[in-house]
């Protein structure tokens, strides 16, 4: 006997828009309840009495940006599979993204085949990350856990800040400061400030000046 169709909701602001909802619409293991172009016309259709049992959505939408969507969703809809389909590979976001509850996570760069295979296995709830971010999380996992003012220092690092300027925000010594990026230079294996910088973005810890 065959499963009935997975109830899909689609939001991306992209032209790709349309294209993947005509190839959920045609697939008959996917049933598509609706497909939208921002964050806040999806949690609209998902007041529905007849629930998904996935929402497909990009990181980059223009109401609200990936992470927020999936704290959102995590907090009001803690039970629904989630899967993100994106061309965003920046680190911060990719780690900030893979430590809420999302089940799947593919680049645009696979194919139709591709995707739909991801939206049917996060639709059975089952995990489905497709490379390059299957090899950043495991890159990830390889790191230490920094603790919140680590981090701090780190993120005020990144926006050159010097080390009496942060402890002037941070109200801590200088003293204090300077052991902290001494703790972070032992743990990122670096001797500089832009060495440092460097291997924060490349971890995620740390997010793109724009």
């Amino acid at each position: 006997m065959n499963s009935p169709p997975l109830k899909v909701i689609l939001a991306d602001p992209h032209l790709s828009l349309q294209a993947l909802a005509n190839y959920l619409d045609k697939d008959s293991r996917f049933e598509l309840q609706a497909a939208v172009e921002n964050g806040g016309n999806l949690f609209l259709n998902l007041a529905r009495p007849d629930p998904p049992d996935v929402v497909v959505t990009d990181i980059d939408m223009p109401d609200m940006d990936g992470i927020e969507l999936c704290l959102r969703l995590d907090r009001d809809y803690p039970q629904l599979n989630k899967m993100i389909f994106t061309h965003n590979c920046e680190p911060y976001t990719i780690r900030q993204l893979l430590d809420t509850s999302i089940l799947g996570l593919l680049s645009k760069k696979n194919s139709f085949e591709d995707f739909g295979c991801c939206v049917e296995a996060v639709g059975r709830g089952h995990l489905h990350i497709g490379s390059p971010y299957s090899e950043m999380q495991a890159r990830f996992k390889k790191q230490p856990q920094l603790n919140k003012y680590q981090l701090k220092v780190l993120e005020l690092l990144s926006q050159g800040y010097t080390t009496s300027q942060i402890a002037a925000l941070t109200y801590k010594s200088e003293a204090t400061v300077k052991l902290v990026k001494k703790s972070l230079y032992k743990i990122s294996g670096t001797r500089n400030e832009v060495a440092l910088g460097i291997w924060a973005l490349d971890n995620g810890y740390v997010r793109v000046r724009r």
